[in-house]
Protein backbone atom coordinates (compact mmCIF):
# COMPACT_ATOMS: atom_id res chain seq x y z
CA UNK A 1 0.00 0.00 0.00
CA UNK A 2 1.36 3.39 -0.95
CA UNK A 3 1.07 6.11 1.70
CA UNK A 4 0.28 9.64 0.70
CA UNK A 5 3.03 11.48 2.64
CA UNK A 6 2.07 14.78 1.06
CA UNK A 7 -1.28 14.56 2.88
CA UNK A 8 0.22 13.37 6.18
CA UNK A 9 2.75 16.19 6.54
CA UNK A 10 0.22 19.07 6.41
CA UNK A 11 -2.00 17.20 8.87
CA UNK A 12 0.94 16.79 11.25
CA UNK A 13 1.70 20.48 10.93
CA UNK A 14 -1.91 21.34 11.78
CA UNK A 15 -1.87 19.06 14.84
CA UNK A 16 1.41 20.59 16.01
CA UNK A 17 0.00 24.09 15.57
CA UNK A 18 -3.15 23.23 17.54
CA UNK A 19 -1.10 21.65 20.34
CA UNK A 20 1.24 24.65 20.50
CA UNK A 21 -1.69 27.06 20.55
CA UNK A 22 -3.39 25.11 23.33
CA UNK A 23 -0.24 25.10 25.44
CA UNK A 24 0.28 28.82 24.95
CA UNK A 25 -3.29 29.50 26.04
CA UNK A 26 -2.78 27.36 29.14
CA UNK A 27 0.40 29.24 30.04
CA UNK A 28 -1.28 32.64 29.65
CA UNK A 29 -4.29 31.75 31.81
CA UNK A 30 -2.86 30.61 35.13
CA UNK A 31 -5.61 29.92 37.64
CA UNK A 32 -4.98 32.19 40.66
CA UNK A 33 -4.86 30.81 44.17
CA UNK A 34 -8.02 31.33 46.24
CA UNK A 35 -7.96 34.52 48.30
CA UNK A 36 -8.64 33.92 51.98
CA UNK A 37 -10.34 36.31 54.38
CA UNK A 38 -11.93 38.29 51.55
CA UNK A 39 -15.63 37.91 52.09
CA UNK A 40 -17.97 40.31 53.84
CA UNK A 41 -19.48 39.54 57.22
CA UNK A 42 -22.65 38.39 55.45
CA UNK A 43 -20.65 35.83 53.45
CA UNK A 44 -20.90 37.72 50.15
CA UNK A 45 -17.80 38.55 48.05
CA UNK A 46 -16.23 41.94 48.70
CA UNK A 47 -16.63 44.44 45.84
CA UNK A 48 -12.84 44.90 45.59
CA UNK A 49 -10.26 42.13 46.07
CA UNK A 50 -8.60 42.16 49.48
CA UNK A 51 -5.04 43.37 49.03
CA UNK A 52 -3.63 41.92 52.25
CA UNK A 53 -3.97 39.00 54.61
CA UNK A 54 -2.97 39.36 58.26
CA UNK A 55 -1.23 36.14 59.15
CA UNK A 56 -0.51 36.60 62.85
CA UNK A 57 -0.14 39.02 65.73
CA UNK A 58 2.69 38.31 68.19
CA UNK A 59 2.68 39.71 71.72
CA UNK A 60 6.35 40.22 72.42
CA UNK A 61 8.04 39.48 75.73
CA UNK A 62 8.77 42.93 77.15
CA UNK A 63 10.81 44.91 74.62
CA UNK A 64 12.07 41.84 72.72
CA UNK A 65 12.07 41.85 68.92
CA UNK A 66 12.36 38.07 68.69
CA UNK A 67 10.59 36.35 71.61
CA UNK A 68 6.81 36.31 71.86
CA UNK A 69 4.72 35.07 74.79
CA UNK A 70 1.57 34.75 72.66
CA UNK A 71 0.83 34.40 68.95
CA UNK A 72 -2.65 35.12 67.67
CA UNK A 73 -4.19 34.33 64.28
CA UNK A 74 -7.42 35.62 62.70
CA UNK A 75 -9.16 32.53 64.11
CA UNK A 76 -7.58 32.66 67.60
CA UNK A 77 -7.93 36.09 69.21
CA UNK A 78 -7.16 35.49 72.92
CA UNK A 79 -3.94 36.16 74.83
CA UNK A 80 -2.91 35.84 78.48
CA UNK A 81 -2.52 39.24 80.16
CA UNK A 82 -0.06 37.63 82.59
CA UNK A 83 2.59 37.75 79.85
CA UNK A 84 5.49 40.20 80.24
CA UNK A 85 4.31 43.68 79.27
CA UNK A 86 6.37 46.39 77.61
CA UNK A 87 5.76 49.02 80.29
CA UNK A 88 3.58 49.75 83.32
CA UNK A 89 2.71 53.30 84.36
CA UNK A 90 0.66 54.49 87.31
CA UNK A 91 -1.61 57.31 86.18
CA UNK A 92 -3.47 58.02 89.43
CA UNK A 93 -4.22 56.66 92.87
CA UNK A 94 -6.25 53.81 91.39
CA UNK A 95 -5.51 53.96 87.67
CA UNK A 96 -2.61 52.58 85.67
CA UNK A 97 -1.62 51.93 82.06
CA UNK A 98 0.04 48.81 80.71
CA UNK A 99 1.67 48.64 77.29
CA UNK A 100 2.43 45.68 75.09
CA UNK A 101 4.79 45.51 72.15
CA UNK A 102 3.20 43.57 69.30
CA UNK A 103 4.42 42.37 65.92
CA UNK A 104 1.92 42.29 63.06
CA UNK A 105 2.77 39.96 60.17
CA UNK A 106 0.88 40.49 56.92
CA UNK A 107 1.09 39.33 53.30
CA UNK A 108 0.11 41.08 50.08
CA UNK A 109 -2.29 38.80 48.23
CA UNK A 110 -3.50 41.12 45.45
CA UNK A 111 -2.28 44.11 43.48
CA UNK A 112 -3.34 47.61 44.49
CA UNK A 113 -6.25 49.04 42.47
CA UNK A 114 -5.15 50.86 39.32
CA UNK A 115 -6.05 54.49 38.75
CA UNK A 116 -6.40 55.62 42.35
CA UNK A 117 -4.15 57.05 45.05
CA UNK A 118 -3.38 54.03 47.23
CA UNK A 119 -2.37 55.03 50.74
CA UNK A 120 -2.61 52.72 53.71
CA UNK A 121 -3.19 52.89 57.43
CA UNK A 122 -3.62 50.46 60.30
CA UNK A 123 -6.80 51.21 62.22
CA UNK A 124 -7.36 50.07 65.79
CA UNK A 125 -10.84 49.92 67.28
CA UNK A 126 -12.02 49.56 70.86
CA UNK A 127 -14.26 46.69 71.79
CA UNK A 128 -13.56 44.98 68.48
CA UNK A 129 -16.63 46.80 67.18
CA UNK A 130 -17.01 47.55 63.47
CA UNK A 131 -18.48 51.03 63.81
CA UNK A 132 -16.29 54.04 63.00
CA UNK A 133 -17.49 55.49 66.31
CA UNK A 134 -15.14 53.04 68.04
CA UNK A 135 -12.13 53.86 65.85
CA UNK A 136 -9.53 54.43 68.56
CA UNK A 137 -6.25 55.10 66.77
CA UNK A 138 -4.48 54.93 63.40
CA UNK A 139 -0.93 53.69 62.88
CA UNK A 140 1.27 53.98 59.81
CA UNK A 141 2.05 50.73 58.01
CA UNK A 142 4.84 50.15 55.50
CA UNK A 143 3.46 48.68 52.27
CA UNK A 144 5.78 50.54 49.87
CA UNK A 145 6.84 48.51 46.80
CA UNK A 146 5.35 45.37 48.33
CA UNK A 147 4.98 42.62 45.73
CA UNK A 148 2.15 40.10 45.65
CA UNK A 149 3.21 37.13 47.77
CA UNK A 150 5.59 39.22 49.90
CA UNK A 151 5.29 39.08 53.70
CA UNK A 152 6.32 41.81 56.14
CA UNK A 153 6.24 42.42 59.88
CA UNK A 154 5.75 45.70 61.74
CA UNK A 155 6.07 46.49 65.46
CA UNK A 156 3.53 48.55 67.40
CA UNK A 157 2.92 49.56 71.01
CA UNK A 158 -0.63 49.20 72.31
CA UNK A 159 -1.85 50.55 75.64
CA UNK A 160 -4.60 49.59 78.06
CA UNK A 161 -5.84 51.94 80.77
CA UNK A 162 -7.11 50.01 83.79
CA UNK A 163 -8.25 50.64 87.35
CA UNK A 164 -7.75 48.59 90.50
CA UNK A 165 -11.43 48.92 91.34
CA UNK A 166 -12.48 47.49 87.97
CA UNK A 167 -10.78 44.06 87.67
CA UNK A 168 -12.54 43.05 84.46
CA UNK A 169 -10.87 41.38 81.47
CA UNK A 170 -9.30 43.72 78.95
CA UNK A 171 -11.85 44.50 76.27
CA UNK A 172 -11.62 43.25 72.70
CA UNK A 173 -9.67 45.30 70.18
CA UNK A 174 -9.18 45.01 66.45
CA UNK A 175 -6.42 45.85 63.96
CA UNK A 176 -7.55 46.55 60.39
CA UNK A 177 -5.32 47.27 57.39
CA UNK A 178 -7.07 49.92 55.32
CA UNK A 179 -6.54 51.31 51.83
CA UNK A 180 -7.87 54.80 52.57
CA UNK A 181 -9.21 55.39 49.05
CA UNK A 182 -10.91 52.00 48.77
CA UNK A 183 -12.27 52.49 52.29
CA UNK A 184 -14.01 55.72 51.30
CA UNK A 185 -15.31 54.28 48.02
CA UNK A 186 -16.93 51.32 49.73
CA UNK A 187 -18.76 53.61 52.14
CA UNK A 188 -20.60 55.23 49.23
CA UNK A 189 -23.42 53.95 47.01
CA UNK A 190 -23.81 51.53 45.37
CA UNK A 191 -21.74 49.65 47.99
CA UNK A 192 -22.75 51.44 51.21
CA UNK A 193 -20.58 49.29 53.47
CA UNK A 194 -20.64 50.24 57.15
CA UNK A 195 -18.65 47.55 58.98
CA UNK A 196 -14.92 48.22 59.24
CA UNK A 197 -14.24 44.52 58.66
CA UNK A 198 -15.99 44.85 55.28
CA UNK A 199 -14.18 48.09 54.46
CA UNK A 200 -10.72 46.83 55.46
CA UNK A 201 -8.23 44.85 53.39
CA UNK A 202 -7.64 42.51 56.33
CA UNK A 203 -8.28 42.47 60.08
CA UNK A 204 -7.56 40.63 63.32
CA UNK A 205 -9.23 40.87 66.72
CA UNK A 206 -7.46 40.37 70.05
CA UNK A 207 -8.55 40.15 73.69
CA UNK A 208 -7.09 39.14 77.04
CA UNK A 209 -8.39 36.02 78.75
CA UNK A 210 -7.93 37.48 82.26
Amino acid sequence: MKLNFSAIRPLSAVLLFVLTFALSCTDDHVIPEPVDNCTRLNGQPRAFPCEFEIQKLDFMSGSSNTTAFATLTPTDSLFERSGPYYSWTKTGTENFTISYKVRLTFKRIAEAPVGQNNQYSLFMTQGGIDSEDFHDFSFSINTANMAVGETRSEFYIIEYSLANWMPIPIYMRMFAIVNLTTYEKLKLAPYSYTAIRDLAESWIRFKSTN
